[in-house]
């Protein structure tokens, strides 16, 4: 089949993008990035021999659909067709096959600035790690602040939107929603980030987050996710600095090599966060029936919501 694709030919990313799961996509599931087009990390010489094991995600993700680029080098590879961008490694007869590209497209995505910050970030994150110069959870870490950059540069005028509607909220339905959570949808697309379950492999945040339910703290205060814990506020819009008082709970070294299930064998690292007085860090056992956590909890319930 005559592919008819030439050096200087334009090609864009196609896909329909109803759904992004960037924890799936970390876990190299198909279905969040395209079949036939893979980051363009160059081969490594000087016999230099790259991390294999759990090396992804290379493939490109769905939500660079739209982003175009010129083919610069056109090869045959184990007699496929492969054209190469600066970005990409592609596959041509099976991404012309699976609709993943349009070729000299009409349209122009006002966006291209975007799409090559978070395409570079994603290629460095990988060629680092691939080196050793930073481990597997570190370029977790860093994808994932990749990934949410490009969401909120992507749909800041959809995002300040919605921060308006939510200031008709009152606080209790404000404070829920950031306790039980909602799907995280612009534009026709969900995106699902990373939850409880998927921030600890013991599940702690999760049980912690059943508790607090139980509770009704939900309804007084917000909580955030860090990759360490979580932080527990009266935050609703800016910077968590500017509230009064805060809540860093995050599970102690003690428990790293614990294998226990029960949240209540496990130790925490608490630390409370007061505005012009700093911060106190006490390592706690038995959080619920802590005395000291109770009346940091408290404390930041009665505060002002910011």
């Amino acid at each position: 089949m005559d592919l008819r694709i030439n050096i200087g030919d334009n090609i864009k990313l196609s896909f329909d993008v109803r759904e992004f799961h960037i924890i799936k996509y970390f876990d190299g599931e198909k279905s969040y990035s395209f079949n036939s087009i893979q980051l363009n990390i160059l081969e490594f010489t000087n016999d230099f021999k790259p991390i294999v094991d759990d090396f992804l995600p290379c493939f490109a993700p769905i939500i660079l659909s739209d982003y175009e680029e010129q083919i610069l080098e056109v090869t045959t590879e184990k007699n496929r067709k492969v054209g190469y961008t600066k970005s990409f490694r592609i596959d041509l007869l099976n991404a012309i096959e699976e609709k993943e590209i349009e070729i000299n497209s009409s349209s122009i995505s006002k966006n291209s600035q975007t799409f090559e910050d978070f395409i570079n970030g994603l290629i460095e994150f990988n060629v680092n790690f691939a080196c050793g110069l930073i481990t597997k959870s570190e370029r977790k870490n860093s994808l994932i602040d990749s990934f949410q950059g490009f969401y909120r540069s992507m749909f800041k005028e959809e995002i300040q939107q919605r921060e308006i509607e939510e200031k008709k909220l009152t606080d209790e339905e404000f404070f829920t929603i950031k306790w039980n959570g909602r799907p995280d949808k612009i534009n026709d697309i969900t995106f699902i980030w990373s939850n409880s379950k998927s921030l600890s492999s013991i599940g702690w945040v999760n049980q912690f987050m059943l508790e607090g339910i139980k509770r009704g703290i939900d309804k007084r205060t917000s909580i955030g996710f860090l990759f360490s814990g979580i932080y527990i506020s009266k935050k609703k819009y800016g910077d968590i600095n500017n509230c009064e008082v805060n809540l860093v709970i995050q599970i102690s070294q003690k428990s790293y090599s614990m294998p226990s299930l029960n949240f209540n064998e496990l130790t925490f690292d608490v630390e409370f966060w007061e505005k012009n007085r700093g911060k106190r860090v006490i390592e706690i056992k038995n959080l619920w029936q802590d005395e000291d956590f109770l009346e940091f909890l408290n404390r930041v319930i009665e505060s002002p919501a910011w």
